[in-house]
């Protein structure tokens, strides 16, 4: 009988050794990267300062977040249009919540692809009924972030951003 019990203790005891492991284990990153980026001009998304962080965990798949509201949040999420108030666009409001699906995220080795198709805005200049695509390429090696926008309304508008970035602790 005592065998049988002394059976479980260490199978109990495995367990719970695994457990504590894993736990250790998939809260500990082999690479993590963060990076502040600045832009001194008219910054299409109405931020001039961002943080983000890519990192690459033992276990489980790549991710980056950007800090926001003194949280670190996922970058570029599939989100409703509730969590896009920092944008310049107010035509969001009136929209349905399943129209923000549409974001592609793409995290690749120490980088990643946020891109916004074909997107109702309102510009700066008033400019309404305008359709507009962006994508946002981040380099954590490179340490950079790039925006590129291509509207179309009337006649076609593009922009390019180059951020200046540099890597932080």
């Amino acid at each position: 009988m005592s065998l049988i019990n002394g059976g479980n203790s260490m199978k109990n005891i495995f367990i719970v050794l695994t457990l504590v492991l894993y736990g250790f284990i998939s809260n500990s990153y082999a690479e993590e990267i963060k990076m502040k980026c600045t832009y001194s001009g008219d910054a299409y998304y109405n931020e001039n300062e961002i943080f983000i962080k890519y990192s690459k965990p033992l276990i489980g798949k790549k991710n980056i977040e950007r800090r926001y509201d003194g949280d670190w949040s996922k970058w570029c999420e599939n989100v409703g249009k509730k969590n896009i108030k920092n944008m310049k666009e107010s035509i969001y409001d009136h929209l349905p919540d399943d129209l923000m699906t549409w974001i592609q995220r793409k995290i690749k080795n120490r980088g990643g692809v946020c891109i916004e198709p074909n997107t109702p805005k309102t510009l700066n200049d008033g400019a309404t009924g305008v359709v507009c695509s962006s994508r946002v390429v981040l380099d954590f090696e490179a340490i950079s972030r790039s925006v590129k926008v291509q509207c179309e309304y009337g006649s076609d508008w593009s922009k390019e951003e180059n951020w200046d970035c540099e890597k932080v602790d």
